[in-house]
């Protein structure tokens, strides 16, 4: 019984608290800004996409961006003069109230960047209109355009005054398409790091050859050097030649052999003997 009671008492909880979230968001769009809203929708795809039939909601001559697209031509820019005029035109007119010309030109120029894959719009899907409230107040509205290719978005950002802050045109992808692009932009990234890093690999290996090719042309420079010191020509050493000492004008070295020979002889006068020269003999050298 206990159990059940604290059961109860949960769901009841349970039931006052989703109760309490509803209440708290339970905002309703006023009727003015609905009507606004619409209209700024039927405007912008007037200014931005081309002609609207009476209805409002199906194009009937669309503006042809393929010049731009190809870029054989540039998007005609409005001067400051030209757009004060409009604007204030437009806010007269009709209650549509850019909060400046940025807002125009980044609405014109993501409608041309989504004609390729979405293709030329036919017709407004009002049925799919959304209204939220912006966290800063204001609106988020979101409306579809059928279009010859792929279903576009338009969405559009007001402020609390009323006035468009930002104009978005997006292609409707199937969750396939956008995970095809998701993976092949992780691809691409993951591709990209890899490659620097095995750039980076590369350029560091090579660090260790700059080392043996120094060492190579070192050793190639001293073997060049060898080779010349190795051919260049040996002048041989001349040839001493020994001058025969002329002895015979020394006097007592000449009395002293004549009286050596006259001894040998067993003459006991030398005068007899005259030296007319003296010279070395080698023999006594070798003996």
């Amino acid at each position: 019984m206990k159990k059940q009671l604290r059961i109860l008492c949960c769901l009841l909880a349970m039931v006052f608290l989703f109760a309490g979230c509803n209440k708290s968001n339970n905002k309703v769009v006023p009727s003015g800004d609905m009507s606004q809203i619409k209209n700024n929708i039927q405007i912008i795809s007037f200014l931005v996409v081309g002609e609207l039939d009476e209805t409002g909601l199906t194009f009937v001559d669309p503006v042809d961006y393929t010049p731009v697209i190809n870029g054989t031509a540039e998007l005609p820019t409005l001067e400051r003069k030209e757009w004060n005029q409009l604007d204030e035109l437009l806010s007269a007119q009709v209650d549509l109230d850019f909060k400046s010309q940025a807002v125009y030109d980044n609405a014109l120029n993501s409608y041309i960047k989504a004609i390729p894959d979405g293709g030329t719009p036919k017709r407004i899907k009002l049925d799919t209109l959304e209204v939220n409230f912006g966290k800063e107040g204001g609106y988020e509205v979101t409306v579809n355009y059928e279009c010859s290719k792929k279903d576009m978005e338009l969405a559009i950002s007001y402020n609390t005054e009323m006035q468009i802050t930002n104009v978005a045109f997006n292609v409707q992808y199937s969750i396939g398409e956008n995970l095809k692009k998701a993976g092949l932009n992780t691809l691409l990234g993951m591709g990209s790091v890899f490659c620097i890093l095995i750039l980076i690999s590369l350029i560091i290996s090579l660090f260790g050859f700059f080392p043996k090719i120094e060492a190579a042309k070192k050793a190639k420079a001293e073997a060049a050097k060898k080779a010349e010191v190795a051919a260049a020509p040996v002048v041989a050493a001349a040839p001493v030649v020994e001058e025969e000492e002329d002895l015979s004008d020394d006097l007592e070295l000449a009395a002293v052999i004549a009286a050596a020979i006259a001894a040998y002889e067993g003459s006991e006068d030398a005068s007899g003997y005259v030296v007319r020269s003296i010279k070395k003999s080698k023999k006594w050298q070798r003996a």
